[in-house]
């Protein structure tokens, strides 16, 4: 049994989805601390004039728990994401296939970033058709930090290989998984090109599924493999 897991992420990239579709169980790690300026409030779409990037506004009281980040909606960000989306993709061929989904998510007000995110993930994997477990790491007593954190919900989710994200190899403490009986890989991804009018890379997700429609399953998973230390 294999787990990943992965920062909780808005409108995250394509290699998420590859990591996520490789591993039995997928942890959502919404325990840890919230990066400001990282992808878990932000991503980027292409647009007629480049990338720009879309960022859900939050309160910042200090230092605090993905878990507990909450989102500022003293300012209208939802019609923004929501018109920037529609007005860089509204030609895109399968744009109309998906835009009432998306738009929905939009007119809803949304006090959590986490549980935007989730929702966001939780649709995404059913329009790709992606069927992995997810959990909360909030549902489950982990215990740890770092390489002893992972190897902990390994055990506690009874998977006996953890699937580090292609950078894991940087920080990775193979011999401490090994010890416990729990074999490490490593995804190595090459993001994929695809038919678009505008391309990019390292784009939201939500970019290839306007421009390929049914076809974005594959050619996501055609980006990635994974290898062992």
């Amino acid at each position: 049994m294999i787990l990943s897991a992965h920062q909780t992420a808005y409108l995250p990239w394509l290699g998420l989805f590859h990591k996520i579709e490789t591993a039995d169980r997928f942890c959502i790690m919404n325990g840890v601390q919230f990066s400001d300026g990282d992808f878990q409030n932000r991503n980027r779409i292409m647009t007629r004039n480049g990338v720009i990037w879309l960022t859900v506004p939050i309160l910042k009281p200090g230092t605090q728990l993905i878990k507990d980040v909450k989102i500022n909606n003293t300012v209208n960000w939802r019609k923004k994401h929501w018109d920037s989306i529609s007005q860089a993709y509204s030609k895109t061929p399968y744009f109309h296939d998906y835009a009432d989904m998306f738009e929905s998510v939009y007119k809803k007000e949304w006090d959590r970033l986490e549980t935007l995110n989730t929702h966001l993930l939780i649709l995404l994997l059913k329009i790709l058709g992606i069927k992995t477990q997810v959990v909360l790491q909030s549902d489950y007593p982990y215990k740890g930090t770092k390489n002893d954190l992972l190897i902990d919900m390994c055990k506690i989710c009874a998977c006996d290989t953890f699937m580090f994200g292609s950078q894991g190899i940087d920080y990775a403490d193979i011999d401490s998984f090994k010890l416990n009986n729990i074999k490490p890989i490593f995804q190595d991804y090459v993001h994929p090109v695809y038919k678009a009018e505008r391309f990019a890379l390292y784009v939201s997700v939500i970019d290839l599924l306007f421009n390929c429609g049914g076809n974005s399953y594959d050619i996501i998973m055609s980006g990635g493999n994974y290898y062992e230390m």
